[in-house]
């Protein structure tokens, strides 16, 4: 019996010390920021996240949300990059015109076109259809690709672009209208 009175007196000690065992060998919870993306996918910034976060901060992807294992100081300049990037798609207006074959002198085609962001436009330009994707690559610059099929041919061609500046484009179907702009649509 006294064999049992000791043992049922070393309970309460065990658990006592496993709890405080416990408690200091957690690790203090840690913090974590959210961030809800409205106009961008963010699966789609997996590397630029790893970049700028480091190897050493940790982050989750679900859905449209962000979550950043580290406190807001600690990741200024993530959330900096991430509000850059998470911009709603631009429109621009798309203008061709054409070079007269013997005085080389220009007329603007009266047809506008406007496209979106990231998002491929089909346009149709002279009985010729053009498939036209852009983004931007700085405030005032684009980078356009124009697709056309010709004899069951694609032919593509990429280039960059600023805003209200006309460009001479080389691309089979587009040979009457070999010049381009683009003007931002706010």
């Amino acid at each position: 019996m006294h064999c049992m009175i000791r043992a049922l007196s070393f309970f309460p000690q065990a658990a006592l010390v496993t709890l405080l065992a416990f408690l200091c060998g957690c690790d203090a919870p840690q913090s974590q920021t959210l961030v809800t993306l409205h106009h961008i996918q963010a699966e789609t910034l997996k590397s630029a996240l790893s970049e700028s976060l480091g190897p050493d901060i940790k982050f989750s992807i679900t859905g449209d949300k962000i979550v950043i294992f580290a406190p807001i100081n600690n990741i200024a300049p993530t959330l900096e990059l991430l509000k850059s990037l998470d911009t709603p798609p631009v429109i621009v207006s798309l203008h061709f015109r054409k070079l007269k074959q013997h005085d080389y002198s220009t007329s603007e085609n009266s047809q506008e076109f406007y496209i979106k962001e990231n998002k491929e436009t089909k346009v149709i330009l002279n009985n010729e259809i053009v498939r036209v994707v852009f983004k931007r690559s700085a405030a005032d610059t684009f980078i356009l690709k124009m697709t056309t099929k010709k004899n069951q041919k694609i032919n593509e061609v990429v280039f960059e672009i600023k805003e209200g500046a006309w460009k001479r484009i080389r691309l089979k179907g587009l040979e009457g209208f070999p010049m381009v702009r683009v003007q931002l649509q706010y």
